[in-house]
């Protein structure tokens, strides 16, 4: 992956100034990543820049210094961009894109996975189209199968059957065996965010009558979780390394495990709870910026980046990535992701969706992470007091 800031995106676009005219400048998201960018640029770019005789100059880039480029208006803003559904409302309140409205007519629209298009859409107005989708599915070593309680369907989980499960592997195994992130500021808060949601509350929300059942419930699986879960901080190299057997791990992380180890691990949906599956999840976007002047090459763009067969390269190409096109899926059926692709799509048809909290979101993770600690891990019991000043820490800073 090539992560640049603000001063080298501007270097790398100006590489085009003796033709500009064909040269057509495209910001990926930062975590866009192929893992073969030689092939990638062959089998991606290659065909698009022979189809319209024009060359393509691509970045990975910070959101922040994309946007930068356009609220200054500067003609090196790249000309398409693609964008986290969180920024979506600061680009479109800016008057930065098009509405695509009227290329979606002409090519007949797409299938879109619904969770997906709604994510990057702003004020039912397709300013974005969606470019990629992220969220989390319930990962686990096949090894953990000789815990299942009898009658149980992985696919359709319940919080309370994870929680006996994962509590009879670690008790079956000498030690839990259920991996969360316990160094600060990782993706705890998502793990937690999940279960809350599957129960009635809001995210985020500490002390509704939804989050307090889901935090009875996580206390319930005390004995489940990993012990050194304090040193981790992601889940995907103990699950690999068999430290842990279960995680809810982002479909990006299923796809490294998915590719590390196969035939190792399932993927499943996240577990429901008494109001459905809840999930935090997160979509890019693609659009067009306003000042470009290549608009309808940037829109035959867009249309190639929606193919299926597209997106189902992409999703093989680029670890971690799940088309927003339906039709992909079934071209990836019979893939080595099909599983975990199959399951995050089923978070977005059917989920109880919260998107990730705009900005880095660290007060907020501090704040759950703290619950967690001390409720969990120390305390092993419902504090109502604790959730009370937690959940006034988030009032206070907006949440």
């Amino acid at each position: 992956m090539v992560l640049i800031p603000l001063c080298l995106l501007l270097a790398a676009c100006s590489n085009g100034q003796d033709n500009p005219e064909r040269v057509l400048r495209v910001a990926f998201p930062e975590g866009f990543a192929p893992a073969d960018e030689e092939s990638f640029e062959a089998r991606f770019l290659a065909p698009f820049e022979r189809l319209t005789n024009c060359r393509v100059e691509w970045q990975a880039a910070r959101g922040d210094d994309v946007l930068t480029l356009a609220l200054a208006r500067d003609e090196w803003c790249p000309d398409v961009i693609i964008v986290p559904q969180r920024d979506i409302p600061t680009w479109v309140e800016n008057d930065l894109v098009l509405d695509l409205a009227p290329h979606l007519q002409s090519w007949n629209s797409r299938s879109f996975v619904e969770g997906v298009k709604r994510l990057s859409s702003f004020d039912g107005r397709p300013y974005f189209l969606p470019f990629a989708a992220y969220t989390f599915v319930l990962c686990v070593n096949r090894k953990a199968l000789d815990y299942l309680p009898d009658g149980v369907d992985i696919e359709n989980l319940s919080w309370e059957q994870t929680a006996r499960w994962s509590v009879a592997v670690g008790r079956g195994e000498g030690g839990g065996k259920f991996a969360v992130t316990g160094v600060p500021q990782k993706s705890l808060l998502y793990f937690l965010g999940c279960a809350i949601l599957s129960y009635g509350g809001a995210f985020p929300d500490l002390v509704s009558p939804g989050a307090v059942a889901a935090w009875e419930m996580l206390i319930g699986m005390r004995e489940a979780f990993a012990p050194a879960l304090m040193t981790y901080d992601n889940v995907i190299d103990p699950m690999r390394d068999e430290q842990a057997w279960m995680a809810l791990v982002q479909s990006g992380g299923a796809a490294r495990l998915f590719f590390a180890r196969p035939g190792v691990f399932l993927a499943v949906p996240p577990p429901r709870g008494p109001r459905g599956m809840g999930a935090v999840v997160d979509a890019d976007g693609m659009g067009i910026y306003k000042l470009s002047r290549h608009h309808s090459l940037a829109a035959r763009f867009i249309q190639h980046i929606m193919r299926p067969e597209t997106q189902a390269y992409l999703a093989q190409a680029v670890p971690g990535y799940m088309p927003a096109v339906r039709p992909a899926l079934t071209l990836l059926e019979e893939s080595l992701l099909a599983e975990p692709i199959r399951s995050s799509a089923r978070v977005f048809d059917t989920g109880i969706l919260a998107g990730v909290p705009a900005g880095d979101g660290s007060l907020l993770k501090g704040v759950f992470e703290g619950v967690f600690w001390s409720l969990i891990v120390d305390q092993g019991r419902l504090d109502r007091w604790f959730l009370l000043m937690g959940q006034d820490a988030i009032d206070r800073m907006g949440g």
